[in-house]
């Protein structure tokens, strides 16, 4: 199967099918399994996404007011650019594109300095291959991480499927987060 056949099949059932109680419920359990991790406790910036639907909600990790700053990539000019959000009242309301005014006004962050990416994907495997929304915008942050920099997949664990069409411009997360991850 080819990866837009596997996205076409992916979207039209799995995650899509919780009810909003089941989707609450495990987007918690995998925001706190997140929280316990060393990379979160250790980390000073977090780039997060913005949750579509399909996607774990991970907002409630915005207002842990003891947890790290947080910026999120965006695609503005045909560049992928971090944004730092300092103000996380600017996100109560922010859609996965962040193109809301206010959003051009917040400080860019170099991909350098985050020490954490939370990383969504329409599926990953277990060793870390990802299959995102097809237009390499993750995978194109993910190339300029260094070593020293973690990368979690995040996603609800019926997208944790045993294999994955890859192809060499890929780039895996070091783990997979989901409601039934252990610490």
């Amino acid at each position: 199967m080819t990866k837009d056949e596997l996205r076409e099949r992916l979207r039209g059932r799995g995650s899509l099918a919780r009810t909003d109680a089941q989707r609450s419920a495990a987007s918690a359990t995998i925001c706190h399994v997140i929280q316990q991790t060393r990379e979160w406790r250790e980390a000073r910036l977090v780039c997060a996404f913005v949750p579509m639907k399909s996607e774990p909600d991970i907002r409630p990790l915005w207002s842990d007011e003891t947890g790290p700053t947080f910026c999120f990539p965006r695609s503005h000019g045909g560049e992928i650019e971090l944004v730092r959000v300092d103000d996380r009242e600017l996100l109560a309301h922010a859609d996965w594109r962040l193109a809301a005014p206010e959003f051009e006004k917040c400080p860019r962050a170099d991909v350098a300095s985050v020490d954490l990416f939370l990383v969504p994907g329409l599926a990953f495997t277990s060793d870390g291959h990802r299959l995102g929304r097809g237009a390499g915008f993750y995978d194109r942050l993910l190339e300029r991480c260094t070593s020293r920099q973690h990368t979690l997949g995040v996603c609800f664990h019926d997208r944790l499927l045993p294999e994955l069409p890859t192809e060499a411009h890929d780039q895996r997360v070091e783990r997979v987060i989901t409601e039934l991850s252990g610490v």
